[in-house]
């Protein structure tokens, strides 16, 4: 077996009967009378010198549909709270009328009339959590702060009020 001349080899190729070590981006080839690092020796390419994607030279693009991602959130935020407030005075007078419909027939001379009852229990249950629920799911800053109020108004009442009306109690309309 003969060897190849150090002009004939490619710089790519092994040769034979071993392996050629691997060049890594970024470190120096030794020269003819230097001897190469052994391979624990020889590090990877610095972070910084990775192949990445260079910034686009007009900065960011915008979405193909022509909508921001970004919402200003000063702005939301002071919707989201005052639609809040605006859900639990909404809440809480439904729940007033209610309550004094329900109040009223109790006092019913021919005995207390359940399915009013039981109806306005459940149309108050299904005010506060079915709508307040069903409104955060739209994802709208609007409709995060009435659901939010909904959701609050009837979590409020169900306590100040100890669950009259509000379907927690049960035992209450027996």
């Amino acid at each position: 077996m003969t060897a190849p001349a150090p002009g004939d080899r490619d710089e790519g190729t092994p040769p034979q009967g071993g392996s050629a070590p691997t060049r890594v981006e970024g470190s120096v080839e030794p020269s003819p009378g230097q001897s190469a690092p052994p391979p624990s020796e020889q590090s990877a390419p610095p972070p910084s010198r990775q192949t990445s994607i260079p910034p686009s030279p007009g900065g960011p693009k915008p979405p193909p549909n022509g909508k921001s991602n970004s919402r200003p959130k000063g702005k939301s935020l002071g919707l989201i709270i005052g639609l809040a407030l605006a859900g639990l005075v909404a809440y809480s007078i439904v729940n007033a009328i209610l309550g004094i419909l329900i109040f009223v027939s109790t006092l019913d001379q021919n005995g207390t009339n359940y399915p009013i009852i039981i109806s306005c229990t459940i149309f108050l249950a299904l005010f506060g959590l079915g709508a307040g629920a069903g409104l955060q799911f739209l994802r709208k800053p609007w409709a995060t702060g009435l659901g939010l109020g909904f959701l609050v108004g009837w979590a409020l009442w169900s306590i100040l009020s100890a669950g009259i009306c509000t379907g927690i109690s049960p035992d209450l309309y027996a």
